[in-house]
């Protein structure tokens, strides 16, 4: 999962927990976060299953890996 949530820049990372946050829950406390804090937050226990569904997107976005 980190792996995945690497390949991402912050400003998607972000995009992504705002988007969860308008459909199914609040996480609060990452607008000013780096890149590295923003993953951590997202692959903590309480979090990490509202992200799964990144790991199936990034999968079928394979030019995100450059092949």
């Amino acid at each position: 999962m980190r792996d995945i949530l690497n390949s991402y820049t912050a400003k998607e990372l972000r995009k992504h927990i705002s988007t969860f946050n308008k459909s199914l829950g609040t996480v609060k406390g990452y607008s000013k976060l780096k890149k590295t804090q923003l993953i951590d937050l997202m692959i903590k226990k309480e979090n990490v299953n509202k992200f799964k569904s990144l790991s199936l997107i990034h999968i079928s976005e394979p030019t995100r890996l450059g092949m």
